[in-house]
C-alpha cells in the first residue's frame, strides 16, 4: 500500500502519540520500581525498629529488677484467721465389731445368807421398839410381874413397816399392853396360824395375799419361809 504526500501529517501525528505513550509508560514503570524499592526499605526499617525496641525493653527490665538474689529465710507465721463456719455433719459411721463377752459374775452371798441378814435386822428393829408395859396395872404386894409384856410388839409401831417377820410365840399388843394376837404356828410347808384374842384366828398360806385383823385393813403377801436355830420363820411383805 502506498502513502501519498497527503497522509504524511497523519503519520507524524500518530508517531508522536506513540512516542509520548512510550515515554509515559517508561516513567510509570520507573515510578513503580521506585515505589517497590521504597516499600522494601520501609519494611527493613520497621524490622530494625522492632528489634531495637525489644532490646531496649529487655535492658530496661533488667536494670529495674537487677540480678536475682539468694532466697531469704522463712518469715514468722502470721496470726491465725477467724474460725470459719462449721461444716455439715458427716454420715454416721458403720457399727464396730462386737467386743469379747466378759466373764459372768457370781453372787458372793447366798440367798439364804441374805435372808438371814434381813431377818436379823428386822427382828432387831422390832425389839428396839418401845415396850407395851401396862402403866397402871395393880399388882399384889410381894409378888413379881410374871406377865411381862416387854416383848409384845405394839401394832401402832409396826404398821408402817413394809416387811413382817413372824415366828411361833410372837405377840402383838396395843400401847397399853392389851394382847391382840399371838402367832400360834409357823409351818415349814408354808402355813401361818394366828389366834386373835377373843375373836377366832387368822391364817395365811405361802404365795397368797392375806390380811390380819389386828393390823387393820393393810394386806400382806406371804413371800418366804425358812428355818433358823430358833425355829421356822415366815416373811410377809405389804401388798401394793
Amino acid at each position: 500500500m502506498s502513502t501519498g504526500p497527503s497522509d504524511l501529517p497523519s503519520l507524524i501525528t500518530v508517531a508522536g502519540a506513540l512516542i509520548a505513550l512510550g515515554i509515559w509508560v517508561g516513567n510509570l514503570k520507573n515510578q513503580v520500581d521506585s515505589s517497590q524499592v521504597e516499600v522494601a526499605q520501609l519494611k527493613g526499617q520497621v524490622t530494625q525498629l522492632q528489634e531495637l525496641l525489644q532490646k531496649t525493653q529487655s535492658a530496661t527490665l533488667t536494670g529495674l529488677r537487677g540480678p536475682a538474689g539468694q532466697k531469704g529465710e522463712k518469715g514468722d507465721p502470721g496470726e491465725p484467721g477467724p474460725i470459719g463456719p462449721r461444716g455439715p455433719r458427716g454420715e454416721v459411721g458403720a457399727q464396730g465389731e462386737q467386743g469379747t463377752p466378759g466373764a459372768v459374775g457370781r453372787a458372793s452371798v447366798s440367798e439364804a445368807a441374805i435372808r438371814d441378814i434381813v431377818n436379823d435386822a428386822l427382828e432387831a428393829k422390832l425389839r428396839a421398839l418401845p415396850s407395851g408395859k401396862a402403866g397402871n396395872s395393880s399388882q399384889p404386894n410381894g409378888t413379881t410381874n410374871i406377865f411381862d409384856t416387854s416383848d409384845c410388839l405394839q401394832v401402832n409401831e409396826i404398821r408402817s413397816l413394809d416387811v413382817l417377820i413372824l415366828r411361833k410365840g410372837l405377840e402383838f399388843c396395843e400401847a397399853d399392853g392389851r394382847l391382840l394376837a399371838t402367832v400360834g404356828d409357823v409351818a415349814e410347808r408354808g402355813y401361818v396360824y394366828i389366834p386373835v384374842a377373843g375373836n377366832g384366828f387368822d391364817q395365811c398360806h405361802l404365795n397368797h395375799k392375806c390380811s390380819f385383823r389386828f393390823m387393820g385393813s393393810q394386806q400382806y403377801v406371804f413371800e418366804r419361809v425358812a428355818r433358823d436355830d430358833q425355829g421356822v420363820v415366815a416373811l410377809f411383805r405389804k401388798a401394793k
